[in-house]
């Protein structure tokens, strides 16, 4: 994978093209919301979970990674309510 390498131009490029062609898919807006996070880019990466979370609304790792951006954007209690439906997602059986 693209991202996993380092290589953001080309990861955020096959996201887009995917989002291009279905823009409500789960994971390509979960995985530009992350790119978009490690950019600096946390409101955008806000909606772009906020997506991925409408499809997906019980995968611990996107609450988690909804957590990360809230924090990023200093909306710590928003945060950290979003960490523990992460924590009990992971409980149920879908792990981080």
């Amino acid at each position: 994978m693209a991202q996993q390498r380092g290589d953001q131009a080309e990861a955020e490029r096959l996201y887009l093209t995917v989002l291009a062609a279905v823009p409500e898919e789960p994971n390509a807006n979960h995985l530009l919301a992350v790119l978009r996070l490690n950019q600096g880019r946390s409101r955008e990466a806000l909606t772009l979970i906020g997506k991925a979370l409408s499809a997906r609304p019980e995968a611990a790792d996107l609450h988690a990674h909804y957590g990360l951006i809230l924090h990023s954007l200093g909306r710590d209690q928003e945060a950290l309510a979003s960490m523990d439906r992460a924590r009990c997602s992971s409980i149920r059986g879908r792990a981080i």
